[in-house]
């Protein structure tokens, strides 16, 4: 079995996919944001339609670089609190 190191190393660790809110909240948000989307998408002529392809793998980009930042901030969060625990004499 590998270390917890080594999964993260190889990339066998991925906590953005791992996470997944109580599944009831989870269907009804995705509920929602189907049911939002789909009646946008009627709305759309076929130049608006590619414009709002552009515009939503333009948001998942950004979405991603921010969730990104947050975890790697949360991770020294982590380590500096295991330092604090580990090194501080009471």
């Amino acid at each position: 079995m590998k270390s917890f190191v080594e999964e993260l190393w190889y990339g066998n660790l991925m906590p953005s996919e791992e996470y997944s809110p109580n599944d009831e909240e989870k269907a009804k948000l995705k509920k929602e944001y189907k049911r939002a989307l789909d009646a946008l998408e009627h709305t759309f002529s076929p130049a608006q339609r590619e414009l709002f392809e552009q515009y939503c793998t333009a948001e998942v980009g950004y979405a991603s670089f921010f969730e990104r930042r947050a975890f790697c901030k949360g991770f020294r969060y982590g380590a500096r609190l295991l330092l604090d625990v580990v090194i501080k004499e009471e």
